[in-house]
């Protein structure tokens, strides 16, 4: 996240921001609904009202941050033309707010191998 050097010396105020890494139950490698889990992921998020900025930053990557609080979605995925996913964080927010009906859905665990920190 960039900040405004003005504002540099009032990051280590900020809270520190909790991450949890979402995972199928049988992990990535079974799971056959990456494609629906993505358009599921992506429903409901644009930059056009402002409240949501999209990045990728790699390939391979995707990340729509919250405007409102900074909080982000973060997906890694397989290169090809197939979205296979292989990682999807969450911070607390809201993005975390947009993320439970689709976690819900989908039926998606905290991953074991990640604890909730930060990323």
């Amino acid at each position: 996240m960039y900040f405004h050097p003005s504002a540099r010396s009032k990051v280590s105020e900020l809270p520190v921001t909790a991450w949890v890494e979402w995972a199928p139950e049988g992990g990535w490698e079974v799971f056959d609904q990456s494609q629906e889990l993505v358009e599921a992921i992506w429903q409901g998020l644009t930059e056009e009202a402002g409240q949501w900025h999209y990045m990728n930053i790699t390939a391979q990557s995707s990340v729509w941050e919250s405007c409102i609080d900074g909080s982000a979605i973060v997906m890694w995925h397989e290169s090809g033309g197939v979205q296979r996913l292989m990682e999807l964080k969450v911070s607390a927010g809201a993005a975390s707010n947009h993320m439970v009906p689709v976690v819900s859905a989908f039926r998606l665990v905290p991953s074991p191998e990640a604890p909730a920190e930060h990323a």
